[in-house]
């Protein structure tokens, strides 16, 4: 009642718009627009899908190349220590003939040398020997005649008995000592001659 009052006194009565259905072509526009919001999401399920599969191919790529890098570098590593022990047996093998020629060197010198040493000491021995044995007869010889009076005095000095008797013990020495080294001979025959030398100087007084 209050209604029908205000639209019959006021001036501009309001009359809302009757109720209908929508019409077709809203229908049709709707389902149309239902229609691809399905079908972008359907795109959208896809795309995601592919874009998975696309990652899972990548990472099945990139664990299948890890593998065969990994693989590789095994390879790689071994192959380079191999190298390095084949370098280390080598420089041994090296090593191990380089320290037997040297020793067999080694071995051929001293015996090299242990020969000239021993017809070093034969030759010194018999030389000294004569020599000995050249100033043992002129000592002799130097006796007698002082023995028979053609020196200046006519008994040999006890000095000079003395040097003879140390010179006969030195040959005596000399003989038995067969086996000396080089520098010992040497020794003894310098201490020899410079003995033989005084000797001569005092006979000749």
């Amino acid at each position: 009642m209050a209604a029908d009052t205000v639209d019959k006194n006021s001036e501009n009565p309001y009359i809302p718009p009757p109720t209908i259905d929508p019409t077709s072509n809203v229908k049709d526009l709707v389902k149309e627009v239902v229609i691809r919001m399905d079908a972008l999401r359907d795109a959208d399920r896809r795309l995601f899908d592919s874009e998975m599969v696309h990652v899972r191919e990548q990472m099945e790529l990139r664990a299948f190349y890890a593998e065969k890098l990994e693989i590789a570098e095994a390879k790689r590593i071994d192959a380079i220590r191999a190298v390095d022990v084949n370098a280390v047996a080598i420089a041994n093998q090296r090593a191990t003939d380089q320290a037997a020629v040297l020793a067999a060197q080694v071995q051929a010198s001293a015996e090299t040398l242990r020969v000239q040493l021993q017809q070093t000491a034969a030759i010194f021995k018999q030389q000294l020997d004569q020599t000995t044995q050249q100033l043992s007869d002129r000592i002799s010889s130097v006796e007698r005649s002082q023995y028979e009076g053609k020196g200046t005095a006519g008994s040999v000095s006890p000095i000079v008995a003395e040097q003879l008797a140390q010179l006969q013990e030195s040959r005596y020495r000399s003989e038995g000592r067969s086996g000396l080294s080089a520098p010992i001979l040497m020794l003894i025959s310098g201490a020899v001659v410079g003995l033989i030398v005084f000797i001569l100087q005092q006979l000749l007084r």
